[in-house]
């Protein structure tokens, strides 16, 4: 997942092939990147929060509703307060593009759940938003788009998206 890391585009752009549009017929197409994917199809986003403290859930539900709703882009949110259920999900084959999560859980942890992730959904894009530094180096081993200090959550969740 190498490949977002430049920074030359957005998620957006990936998650819908956009960012390769040039030349004639790059203006007209992109009006409407935002709702339609590379081939026509209008794309919604998956997307899944998974935190076990109801009120930061309900923070980082509300945050990314927000952006996506400023930006005109069509999402589908679940939120999980128990990691096990999300596991549980992911197993029974839920598809999702985007998913935040927190690390220290009980039952399974974010960095086990962030396994599980790659191996069911590899291309997914995994964001940590957690209280705990101390995972970081450990975080990009598992190839996550991003670590999102809990305190710094206004300045950083606008930027992940």
């Amino acid at each position: 997942m190498s490949r977002f890391r430049n920074g030359n585009f957005n998620l957006l752009q990936f998650l819908c092939g956009f960012a390769g549009i040039e030349g004639k017929g790059a203006k007209e197409e992109s009006i409407s990147r935002e709702k339609r994917c590379r081939w026509g199809c209008i794309k919604m986003l998956h997307v899944a929060v998974c935190e076990d403290d109801h009120a930061l859930l309900v923070i980082i539900k509300d945050k990314v509703q927000k952006y996506l709703k400023e930006n005109n882009i069509m999402a589908m949110l679940e939120t999980y307060d128990r990691s096990d259920l999300f596991k549980y999900d992911l197993q029974e084959g839920k598809y999702f593009d985007i998913v935040f999560s927190d690390i220290e859980m009980p039952d399974t942890d974010g960095m086990k759940l962030a396994e599980q992730i790659r191996s069911c959904l590899p291309d997914a894009i995994i964001i940590f938003v957690t209280a705990y530094l101390k995972y970081a180096v450990d975080a990009y081993e598992l190839d996550i788009f991003r670590y999102i200090p809990k305190s710094s959550m206004d300045e950083k969740l606008p930027k992940a998206l």
